[in-house]
């Protein structure tokens, strides 16, 4: 998970092998099946990691680096904002526009006494073309973009550190409007380009492995905070082909936020992307398994188990204890 920088090298490794060796079990909602072809080899090497059989491999040689000295910034070069401010500048108070379904757009307009069909004008910019400000919605009547952003804010979000391994990987520290921060990240590989979004900062279910976890939970990320996350990481390298629920947060902990999401993001006059190549990543909350299910949509749910068995699982995720496999 993320949030785990000062860990050692090797404890990091070790970690990483461990989590390749368990199992992850990816289910179309309807039916479960392996995530990979090589299930059976990870089952192999979880065998012979808990019963002492063959001892993992040292760790590759870590590189050594170098601190590179700091830079003084370009000139016209933004700036990342200080904890507290919002880099749209606007109070953290202002709800963002982003994450707002058609049926809400709609509402909105309504309630103004405007024309319903005002809701699908403003979906269209807000969407299709990313709009990154209010003023670049010409599509709106000077009038109407004048009323959206009197009432919303539209980009609350700012990177506040990047980084990238030898790899591709980068991963963004991303602050938000009101100073909190999570991280995302971009996961490349010949194939594919994933990303992978936090739905939380911090998370309440404590698992011992995860740095979130043992820092606590501090509040639900919205709709917004969460796409904004997608808009970052497709300004690095354009838009991913996977997108994964694996970061910061339970997921299915944050419903009324990932809910949204998941109908933009796959809807086909949002952006776009195949509902069967979204994964959502969960402790194991089976009221919220039993929700999704309900949309009958084809994402992808990814059970996190991380022990053999239901007693070594309570020992490593409390969540266990309530809701055994």
């Amino acid at each position: 998970n993320s949030g785990m920088t000062g860990v050692s090298h090797n404890l990091f490794y070790q970690a990483e092998r461990l989590i390749q060796s368990g199992f992850v079990l990816a289910a179309g909602l309807s039916h479960i099946r392996p995530t990979t072809s090589t299930t059976t080899s990870n089952l192999r090497h979880l065998f012979h990691y808990f019963s002492g059989m063959k001892p993992l491999p040292p760790p590759p040689p870590y590189p050594s680096r170098t601190r590179r000295p700091s830079r003084s910034p370009r000139p016209g070069s933004a700036k990342a904002p200080e904890p507290g401010v919002n880099p749209a500048g606007k109070s953290p108070g202002f709800p963002s526009l982003l994450g707002k379904i058609l049926p809400e757009l709609e509402s909105w307009a309504l309630a103004r006494e405007l024309p319903g069909f005002r809701g699908k004008q403003i979906f269209r910019p807000l969407y299709e073309k990313r709009a990154s400000s209010f003023a670049g919605m010409t599509d709106l009547p000077a009038a109407l973009r004048a009323a959206l952003e009197q009432e919303w804010s539209l980009r609350t979000a700012a990177v506040r550190e990047r980084r990238a391994s030898r790899d591709g990987t980068v991963k963004l520290l991303v602050a938000l409007g009101d100073g909190e921060a999570v991280e995302c990240v971009l996961i490349p590989d010949p194939v594919r380009r994933t990303f992978c979004l936090s739905t939380q900062a911090g998370c309440a279910f404590s698992c011992r492995f995860c740095a979130s976890g043992q820092a606590g939970w501090r509040r639900d990320l919205g709709p917004g905070e969460i796409l904004e996350q997608v808009l970052l990481l497709e300004a690095e390298q354009g838009p991913a082909t996977n997108l994964v629920f694996m970061g910061v947060g339970e997921p299915l902990a944050n419903l009324a936020a990932l809910e949204p999401c998941l109908e933009i993001l796959s809807s086909a006059d949002g952006w776009h992307y195949a509902p069967k190549r979204i994964t959502i990543s969960t402790a194991g909350l089976p009221a919220g398994i039993d929700r999704l299910a309900s949309r009958g949509r084809p994402w992808h749910l990814a059970l996190s188990l991380h022990a053999p068995d239901d007693q070594a699982r309570a020992e490593l995720m409390p969540i266990a204890r309530r809701h055994p496999l």
